[in-house]
């Protein structure tokens, strides 16, 4: 599969756009916990363009690992599957790779490499998984 960038806000004004970003974000989620599977809510992400981008990584010796980003200025997400548990993770700023967070869980990317640690192990400093973006070319 090829990675996408796709638009989602569409033609709609700034405000609506936001609120369209968030309904999906919470679609992607299949939120869990206090809110029942397929609720929604409105959160307000700023304003500006924003993309969707689905990437498909191979993990060494793990299976396939797909991660959806969502961007929109200044607000910057990767949601994830790990443990069968869907995560949603916030970029945090730290040297030139990109990190982000969520709970105990740490995804940095690298150019096409992704690296999942968990910040809670203690060693920490040893991958939970190495993963590479795979890339069809024609």
């Amino acid at each position: 599969m090829l990675t996408q960038t796709q638009p989602i806000l569409g033609t709609a004004s700034t405000e609506n756009s936001m609120r369209v970003l968030a309904s999906v974000l919470i679609g992607l989620l299949g939120c869990s916990g206090a809110f029942a599977q397929g609720s929604a809510f409105t959160v307000d992400l700023g304003s500006g363009d924003g993309e969707r981008r689905t990437v498909n990584y191979e993990c060494e010796g793990r299976d396939p690992l797909t991660v959806t980003y969502l961007n929109v200025a200044p607000n910057f997400l990767a949601i994830m599957p790990i443990e069968e548990q869907t995560f949603l993770f916030a970029t945090v700023a730290a040297g030139r790779d990109t990190h982000y967070a969520s709970g105990q869980w740490v995804w940095t990317v690298s150019g096409v490499d992704g690296t999942l640690t968990d910040a809670s192990a203690d060693d920490y400093a040893s991958p939970v998984a190495e993963c590479t973006e795979i890339i069809n070319t024609p």
